[in-house]
């Protein structure tokens, strides 16, 4: 459905058995749903929380061919990150009313998974960790309603404190390098990186910082080059060739 991201869970196909395995509890294609991390527990592995949602079903209007829209759902499903299985929930008392392209979050999980699990989940920074773009979004007067004026902005006060010492790259086995955005026109090597200073804010002026935070990959492989960034001025897009450039070359 156009650039709507869509989740369809699969059925493994069983080769030595011949039959497909399927899960009764897995919820049906659907976009505009949320899904929330939630943290290990003593009784469960580490979840996933699915809610909601728009639903398709195949065949388009007058039996044309297709995948089309067919309503929203409140439906909450878990999926279990260990067992690989899902389970369709059926809490106590008044359900939300069906909806799609809402909200929701797990305040905090992912810097609980951080402190929990510190060798196995790393935490980058994107361009939504500095104050004036979060709360723009949204994300002040969410802790705000639920916290309260003051234990929400003392909340969102210290989330932003913590981004703003956030990594803003990572390098998996000297093989791979992970960022929110590209490399732009201003980083030539890994010292470059490892040089900014944290903690380090979005207006602190350095180009190395947006570059890494807000450049984005052009829309198609045959756009090529270093181009303006319909984001915002100062910001650009990047072509496929920088993939052969001297910084990642020089990746061993």
């Amino acid at each position: 459905m156009g650039s709507k991201p869509w989740l369809c869970p699969a059925p493994t196909y069983r080769t030595l058995e011949s039959y497909w395995d399927t899960d009764d509890d897995a919820p049906g294609p659907r976009c505009g749903h949320t899904l929330t991390a939630v943290a290990a527990t003593k009784t469960h592995g580490p979840r996933l929380i699915l809610f909601g949602g728009a639903t398709a079903i195949e065949g388009g209007n007058g039996g044309a061919p297709g995948i089309r829209l067919a309503g929203v759902t409140n439906s909450v499903h878990s999926y279990d990150v260990l067992t690989r299985k899902w389970t369709r929930l059926r809490p106590a008392g008044e359900p939300p009313s069906p909806r799609a392209a809402h909200a929701a979050a797990a305040v905090g999980t992912m810097v609980v998974f951080q402190i929990e699990y510190p060798e196995n989940v790393h935490l980058i920074r994107g361009n939504h960790e500095a104050a004036d773009i979060n709360a723009l979004f949204g994300f002040r007067i969410e802790c705000i309603e639920r916290m309260g004026e003051s234990d929400g902005i003392w909340a969102w006060t210290r989330f932003n404190q913590l981004f703003n010492y956030l990594p803003l790259a990572a390098l998996i086995e000297k093989k791979i390098i992970c960022m929110h955005g590209g490399i732009g026109r201003s980083i030539n090597s890994v010292e470059q990186i490892e040089k900014l200073e944290r903690p380090i804010t979005m207006d602190a002026g350095s180009i190395v910082l947006m570059d890494l935070l807000w450049s984005d990959p052009t829309e198609n492989d045959s756009v090529e080059g270093l181009r303006p960034n319909a984001r915002g001025p100062g910001l650009v897009t990047f072509g496929m060739e920088l993939s052969s450039c001297p910084f990642c070359s020089d990746i061993p």
